[in-house]
């Protein structure tokens, strides 16, 4: 989490250039695993959300994911594999152990987590935090841009 702390002190726009420029040469399960982990961590993403409005650009194997829903209906925790503990602090509660499919799309599900959810908010003195408060919206697939200060 430690790490994980320190990238989020990074602007967002910093460090969705650096997942692009990361995926240009790592490729492994691993390497995608870090970066699954760190768009998880950087955006509110909620515990219960609509399964048919989710959208998924990977498919991670869980001890929670191997059984199907009970209900299609189910909504789907897109906060995995992070929860919040009882004192509301964000906790790894899980770690992915494997993936189907092809390759995980980092960049696309920053984008999409950015423009649905918004940075996650972290407690005053719990450290840096992502911030899109100088970021106009535009077109996931150009990433926003910085405004200027007048």
């Amino acid at each position: 989490m430690a790490t994980l702390e320190k990238i989020r002190a990074y602007p967002l726009d910093t460090i969705r250039t650096a997942m692009k420029d990361f995926m240009k040469y790592n490729q492994s399960d691993g390497d995608e695993d870090k970066l699954y982990l760190i768009n998880k961590y950087l955006f509110d993403l909620p515990e219960k959300f609509p399964r048919e409005e989710a959208r998924f650009f990977r498919g991670y194997f869980t001890r929670s994911l191997l059984e199907p829903p009970e209900k299609p209906s189910d909504p789907v925790n897109l906060m995995w594999p992070f929860s919040r503990g009882p004192d509301g602090m964000l906790r790894l509660t899980e770690f992915p152990f494997g993936g189907a499919g092809p390759p995980y799309l980092a960049v696309d599900a920053f984008d999409y987590y950015r423009e649905k959810f918004g940075p996650r908010r972290f407690p005053s003195g719990s450290g840096g935090q992502a911030d899109d408060s100088k970021l106009e919206r535009k077109a996931p697939d150009s990433g926003p841009t910085q405004q200027q200060d007048q």
